[in-house]
């Protein structure tokens, strides 16, 4: 499920960021690889000229993912000037399991 997760992921990322400066991570019980997750938890940091695009493609992701895997989708948001505001908790999840989905290189293979 991981993998298909992070497929449809990168999907509507390309669509709505085009390789922007954005960076996209996969935490939680999917990124642990929990074999029945209850939700999903995507945290998402960002340059702020990218506060639109995310605002309008987040609701859609959310029905969209819901449909697609009957799951909950969870958004954290965070702009790069907040980042540090925000490093306690990035601290406490990049401890966790964690996957980096955007940017990504595709294979050559």
């Amino acid at each position: 499920m991981r993998y298909d997760i992070v497929l449809w992921f990168r999907e509507k990322l390309i669509g709505c960021f085009n390789n922007g400066k954005v960076l996209v991570w996969l935490i939680g019980s999917v990124a642990s690889g929990k074999e029945i997750p209850n939700d999903c938890d995507i945290l998402i940091i960002f340059d702020t000229v990218y506060m639109d695009e995310l605002l309008d493609c987040s609701e859609s992701w959310r029905q969209d993912f819901k449909a697609t895997f009957n799951l909950e989708l969870h958004l954290t948001r965070i702009s790069f000037e907040e980042v540090r505001d925000w490093l306690p908790f990035l601290k406490r999840n990049f401890k966790k399991p964690h996957l980096l989905i955007y940017p990504f290189k595709k294979s050559t293979e």
